[in-house]
């Protein structure tokens, strides 16, 4: 933030134009421009003088994702270009006495900005950037020996979901029997010709993965990938890997949605040392699990079904038991009908190592039994347990969850951590300008829109926590 000379009140809604004076300060963004500008060397020397340089074109972009339309962004520019060309000034901009319009940025984004090689090295270097950011902010912190896997916090987290963003174009995508047509009176139709299509989703799928601390608007933007329809879990795991490979044991926790949910994604992240933190599968609000105590075995319905088994313990003590809610149920046998009884309790999680290098989670169990007293048991989180009533054993990556959504003073932090992901979805798509709908009708252009959200969104993040732990400047 060095150069700003007063504060912004980061409390209310910041102007558009304010965040474009933050966004040209930003380090992240400055070193995107001079990416930018080795590859585009002959801009502005071929025909008339140009209205700004690379950077300054950078800023039309970010403005015109912000602004909702090119067209609304070079509006809204010729009208404050009298305040905002001295600041960018200030900033090592180039402008002139006149704002660009929207047949520069165009140009501009299709002659120089749309090569997937140039984008790609942009990605990678907000991806490098962010984590430096990350780490200064003190997101990553140096690992505790004694971590205490069953209470998380939004420290040593990365979280994420994927968001679809509708195509700027239906026309000429098939959706069931129906192909889309133009209603076009010049006889050429916009047509978006790459978007992804998936049951009712059609458009741009794309998978964020974020870090933040707990101070309210203190999210960082770690990566974004696009993801193929249904494979959104598959890339977000990929670059939850490859954080881990970078950041070690200061990486511990991973928040994801109901989609995590396979045996083989969570193993895959467990024997990385991440323990997932994921709502269970067949719980939709944090107190459905209220609705089962007492009541009889839920065995109906396709989505929010039980799993009973019959177990024996070391001791030989038989039980009905069953998962539901992501939490282990002692069964009530009453006339051949189960009916919930008293759930297990998590007492401890440890993360143990293993002979090929990987890890394994285990979790230290208690459940009541009238018969012969506590059972005090030990299962792995990724192995398997033997059920008497079935020839196969049950896995309980899939269904087991090491927080119960019951305790709800180890499942709402928890928890809580995974909800930011939509919130933070809603702001870059609403407070950023993203929208829901993409304004371009190319893939590619769509991809450009979102690194410049994400670099202005983590340029704010910056921004903010200089000004309130860092530096001190006077006011305006």
């Amino acid at each position: 933030m060095s150069g700003i000379t007063h504060r912004y009140d980061f409390d209310r809604h910041l102007a558009v134009a304010q965040r474009l004076e933050i966004l040209a300060w930003d380090v992240l963004f400055s070193l995107a421009a001079e990416t930018v500008k080795q590859a585009a060397a002959s801009y502005g020397t071929k025909t008339k003088k140009t209205a700004t340089d690379v950077k300054g074109m950078l800023i039309f972009g970010a403005a015109s994702v912000m602004y909702g339309s090119d067209r609304a962004a070079a509006a809204e520019l010729r009208y404050a270009w009298h305040r905002l060309a001295p600041m960018l000034r200030r900033a090592g901009v180039e402008v002139s006495d006149r704002a660009p319009d929207e047949a520069a940025w165009q140009y501009f984004r299709r002659t120089y900005l749309s090569d997937p090689d140039l984008v790609e090295q942009l990605w990678e270097l907000v991806r490098e950037t962010s984590l430096g950011m990350a780490l200064e902010m003190g997101i990553f912190p140096e690992p505790s020996t004694e971590h205490r896997w069953l209470h998380p916090d939004h420290l040593a987290t990365v979280y994420a979901d994927g968001t679809w963003v509708k195509p700027a174009s239906s026309v000429g995508i098939k959706r069931g029997r129906v192909v889309h047509k133009s209603r076009s009176t010049t006889g050429r139709p916009r047509l978006s010709d790459d978007v992804d299509t998936s049951g009712r989703n059609h458009g741009y799928q794309h998978t964020v993965i974020l870090a933040r601390r707990p101070e309210k608007r203190m999210q960082l933007i770690l990566d974004v990938r696009r993801a193929a329809p249904s494979r959104d879990v598959k890339v977000a795991i990929e670059s939850v890997l490859r954080l881990r490979s970078r950041l070690g044991d200061r990486l511990r926790h991973f928040a994801y949605d109901r989609a995590l949910s396979s045996h083989d994604d969570i193993t895959r992240v467990m024997r990385a040392g991440i323990l997932p933190l994921t709502k269970p599968g067949n719980v939709d609000a944090f107190d459905d699990w209220k609705q089962l105590k007492g009541r009889r075995i839920r065995l109906d319905r396709k989505q929010k079904k039980a799993i009973p088994f019959d177990y024996r313990f070391d001791d030989g003590c038989f039980h009905h038991l069953a998962i539901d809610a992501g939490m282990l149920w002692d069964m009530n046998n009453a006339g051949g009908v189960l009916y919930y009884g008293k759930r297990a309790e998590h007492r401890e999680i440890r993360r143990v190592d293993r002979a090929d290098g990987s890890y394994d989670f285990e979790i230290d169990m208690r459940l009541h039994c009238r018969r012969s007293g506590d059972h005090d048991f030990t299962w792995s989180l990724t192995g398997e347990v033997p059920r008497l009533n079935h020839r196969r054993p049950l896995r309980l990556a899939t269904h087991l969850r090491p927080f119960p959504i019951a305790e709800t003073k180890v499942s709402g932090p928890a928890l809580t951590v995974r909800q930011n992901a939509e919130s933070n979805f809603k702001r870059m798509k609403d407070f950023l300008g993203l929208g829901r709908r993409a304004r371009s009708f190319k893939a590619l252009d769509h991809e450009i829109d979102l690194l410049l959200v994400t670099i202005a969104h983590n340029a704010l993040v910056w921004a903010e926590y200089q000004q309130r732990y860092q530096e001190k400047p006077k006011a305006a």
